[in-house]
């Protein structure tokens, strides 16, 4: 499945916009074509790319681009908006230190070969912290926190499919393209895991459109 999965990022619609393509399928969401397919017209990620199209015009290094992206779009308006929705659901008040301006500062201004070395990441921050961590802590693969999404959706959550994303529903609704959503959940439910997310997605949004749009869909 991983090769599979890699071989997706050659299925761009244009090279120019590449990076975009690349972004999206590292997300493991849909790509430009994917959602012109879906909505049965073109469409582009127009806002997504102008903010990157002036990045990329900076005279800086493409790992200091793409870092420079994440800071100021992926970083607020996903990651910190996701954990300030879960924090204020429960009542937490959540901290980031790494997020300290003085720390962000230091960190920006940091030459690039302290921040990359060969394969390594974070290399500055990995050494000074071996005075303090065992390696086998510092130096482990990198285990993110998501949700198991996929996999309630082949369990608990999988009623979820048949009644958001069936065809009498989304003919009635005229949005996506049935046959492009059924696709998708085909892939998925075929042992293709990686397209949670768009199945995802798609119950998603059905289910707030159900919710603000249309009740009686």
């Amino acid at each position: 499945q991983r090769k599979q999965r890699a071989a997706r990022v050659f299925d761009y619609a244009d090279f120019q916009r590449i990076w975009l393509h690349v972004w999206s399928q590292e997300q493991y969401m849909f790509s430009e074509k994917e959602v012109s397919w879906l909505l049965n017209k073109p469409y582009t990620h127009q806002s997504t790319w102008q903010d990157w199209k002036k990045i990329s015009e900076l005279d800086i290094h493409p790992f200091e681009k793409i870092s420079l992206f994440d800071t100021l779009h992926y970083l607020p308006y996903n990651l910190l908006y996701k954990m300030d929705i879960a924090s204020m659901a429960s009542a937490l008040e959540v901290r980031v230190p790494y997020l300290d301006h003085h720390l962000v500062e230091f960190a920006l201004n940091v030459p690039l070969q302290f921040k990359i070395q060969g394969q390594e990441q974070k290399f500055l921050m990995k050494k000074t912290l071996e005075k303090y961590l065992p390696n086998e802590l510092i130096y482990r693969k990198k285990w993110g926190f998501p949700a198991p999404v996929g996999d309630w959706l082949q369990q608990d959550l999988a009623y979820l499919i048949d009644k958001y994303l069936n065809e009498k529903r989304l003919k009635k609704q005229g949005l996506f393209e049935p046959n492009m959503v059924q696709n998708f959940v085909n892939l998925f439910q075929q042992g293709k895991y990686y397209h949670y997310k768009r199945v995802w997605a798609l119950i998603v949004f059905q289910m707030w459109y159900a919710h603000y749009i249309d009740p009686n869909l």
